[in-house]
């Protein structure tokens, strides 16, 4: 009774947070500086369960878990499966002699699966961010205007926002061995960039610009899952899921203002309108094989490629040419003794652990921005329900040789709040 309430405040907490996805996001709230450029940094589909084992979750099916990352998972179960998810990250940045350090909190996915007939058709709808900008930088600038006077003055950029997706989705599983499942969406740009010229104590009036874009287009996702049993021995199972996520084309607008407060009142003064300009996310194509030794062991090999080359953003045509295609490998495992009986403390967690290794989807200077994950995970179980909280811990090297590069060592946890419930079941009359 104490973890169902504990599980209901939590998944309460993070749907009111999913209800600001936009706007929580502030200066002081900030993740990677590369996220600066174009719609954001890519975001997987993976809720905290998958990142304990470093994976994208393509392949992996938990029937007490939701599963976004692959639509034909959502046929399989008999359990109406709802997953809320929180991510916090820590980046400590490094340029030269130079070092600051930034923290980001947000919601990372919301994902309700309804089985209409069970174990054999499924329904799905989520929302999720599939790319996010969050960047924040200030530098000082001496600028030599005469002989003996020097005019100094800062400059704070800042920007939130990115592209986020509510999703609907089908999966029906046709037979034991096999699933298949589509998923359409609405594809949603959102970004707040501002730059402050700040003058610093001379008697010059400080300058703020405030660009905003928005925009909208449809998304389609295509999923197949094959399994097959009894491989090396009894009750094992290979499971092959793939996924395709096809290119999506925004049609975006872009409004850039002015700001100056009269008497403490902030105003807003149009100075820029652009619209129809064209942006577009890529194709993405993912795949994996998770092997199931028993019910105390199973392990994941899943990779994701995602064509950035031929992306899109013309609101500004230079960044589209540091875009690069994106190549994600990962490989993880799971240990779960409780499934044992034993009544040791330890032995009533699913412990998870990984590694993976992600190009990154920009090469600047001739090199990728790429970044090595270390990940571990923790579930912990509800001793009479089917839900769940889980827990993950990531480690990632973002590591440049160029000097003008920026170095970043992440520290991510992430928490899924899993609700299992039977639903839509007849109940049988003796």
């Amino acid at each position: 009774m104490i973890f169902r309430k504990a599980s209901v405040v939590l998944f309460c907490f993070i749907c009111f947070s999913m209800s600001a996805f936009g706007q929580a996001e502030n200066e002081a709230n900030s993740g990677s500086i590369y996220s600066y450029i174009g719609v954001g940094m890519p975001q997987l589909e993976n809720s905290a369960l998958e990142r304990g084992m470093g994976i994208i979750g393509v392949s992996y099916l938990d029937i007490q878990n939701s599963g976004l990352a692959n639509p034909a998972l959502w046929g399989t179960g008999y359990f109406t499966r709802v997953s809320a998810s929180l991510n916090y990250q820590k980046l400590d940045a490094t340029e030269g002699n130079n070092v600051s350090s930034n923290t980001l909190l947000g919601v990372s996915q919301l994902h309700i699966v309804l089985p209409v007939k069970a174990n054999k058709l499924g329904i799905s709808a989520a929302l999720y961010p599939s790319t996010r900008s969050s960047y924040s930088s200030f530098f000082n600038i001496e600028n030599i205007s005469a002989a003996t006077d020097t005019l100094d003055y800062a400059i704070n950029k800042s920007g939130t926002g990115g592209v986020s997706k509510l999703e609907f989705g089908i999966s029906w599983r046709i037979n034991n061995n096999f699933s298949i499942g589509y998923a359409p969406s609405l594809a949603f740009l959102s970004t707040t960039d501002t730059e402050i010229l700040d003058f610093q104590g001379n008697n010059l009036a400080d300058n703020e610009l405030e660009t905003l874009a928005n925009g909208s287009g449809i998304g389609h996702r295509f999923g197949i899952v094959a399994g097959l049993q009894n491989i090396l021995q009894q009750r094992d199972l290979l499971q092959f899921g793939a996924a395709v996520t096809l290119p999506v084309n925004i049609t975006a607008s872009s409004t850039k203002n002015t700001i100056r407060y009269t008497n403490s009142v902030r105003e807003s003064i149009n100075i820029e309108e652009i619209e129809e300009q064209d942006i577009s996310l890529p194709l993405q194509i993912s795949s994996g094989l998770s092997y199931f030794l028993s019910n105390k062991v199973n392990f994941s090999f899943e990779g994701m490629y995602q064509r950035w080359s031929e992306a899109k953003y013309e609101f500004r045509p230079d960044e589209q040419l540091i875009y690069n295609d994106r190549l994600f490998i990962s490989f993880g495992g799971q240990y779960h003794p409780y499934t044992t009986g034993s009544n040791k403390f330890l032995s009533k967690f699913r412990y998870s652990y990984g590694v993976s290794y992600d190009t990154g989807h920009l090469n600047i200077q001739g090199e990728d921005i790429s970044t090595l994950w270390f990940s571990s995970g923790l579930g912990i179980l509800s001793p009479r329900t089917r839900s769940s909280f889980d827990l993950s811990f990531q480690y990632g090297i973002r590591n440049v040789t160029s000097p003008s590069l920026i170095d970043e060592r992440i520290w991510s946890i992430s928490l899924s709040v899993n609700l299992a419930e039977l639903m839509f079941i007849r109940p049988k009359l003796n």
